[in-house]
């Protein structure tokens, strides 16, 4: 194994005593300043989303209405939503009644009869 010359280690790197090098502990302090300066804008000034509904697909539906393409026996059915099928809850009704979607739970939709909903 070669021998180290230490006098050409600390010129080459410019090491302080913890081992890092003048602009690896800039660009840690710039770094952390950058952080906390985000962290407090960011709290005071936060981001809006011009779609918040975006990742939440469920509750983007309530309040449509849509026909049962499968009845809703044991609490249990399913409409047919754009391309996807999505599971309903709500009381027992025969397939191709219009129902009406007044809650979500996870990927649960929860119906009622549209007649219920534009009644009240």
């Amino acid at each position: 194994m070669p021998a180290v010359d230490l006098d050409k280690l600390k010129e080459q790197g410019k090491r302080f005593a913890s081992g890092f090098t003048a602009g690896q502990k800039a660009v840690t302090i710039a770094t952390l300043v950058a952080v906390v300066v985000a962290w407090k804008y960011l709290r005071k000034y936060p981001l809006e989303s011009e779609r918040p509904l975006l990742n939440e697909r469920a509750v983007r539906h309530i309040g449509e209405s849509h026909d049962l393409i499968d009845p809703i026996a044991n609490g249990r059915g399913s409409v047919k939503i754009g391309d996807s099928i999505w599971r309903v809850t709500g009381p027992e009704l025969p397939s191709g009644v219009r129902v009406t979607i007044v809650g979500a739970d996870g990927t649960l939709l929860k119906v009622v009869p549209a007649a219920t909903v534009s009644a009240a």
